[in-house]
């Protein structure tokens, strides 16, 4: 089964926001496909972007919604059906944990390996 990942583009996003999610999961189906051939892909990789007003509402997390734990100290959060991340370095770190979450861990590890980053299992 291929998982669609839609990666949204804000306005003014930085080109690592999106970039280095976007080739983890098209890295990891790579992989996958050459260790698995004539199966489908595990993730069709896409962008969207229609308007920036989902992530603005969201910029003032604390203020807007004082009863949200905020998790400091942290990389990235899995929340089960939300899963966040604090930076471009750490927007990778939670792609490679999806990948392993939705795939396996030993293709998070062979994607890590194939795009040269550590595989940090833990946020």
């Amino acid at each position: 089964m291929t998982i669609a990942v839609a990666i949204y583009l804000f306005k003014n996003v930085e080109v690592l926001d999106f970039a280095g999610p976007f080739e983890v999961f098209t890295t990891a189906s790579r992989v996958f496909l050459k260790q698995n051939p004539g199966t489908p892909a595990p993730f069709k990789v896409f962008t969207v972007a229609k308007t920036s007003a989902p992530v603005q509402a969201r910029a003032g997390l604390r203020s807007q919604f004082p009863r949200v734990r905020v998790r400091e100290g942290v990389r990235w959060v899995d929340e089960g059906a939300v899963v966040t991340s604090a930076g471009i370095a750490a927007g990778i770190d939670m792609s490679l944990h999806l990948v392993a979450r939705l795939v396996s861990n030993e293709l998070a590890i062979a994607t890590a390996r194939q795009m040269d980053v550590p595989y940090r299992r833990e946020a």
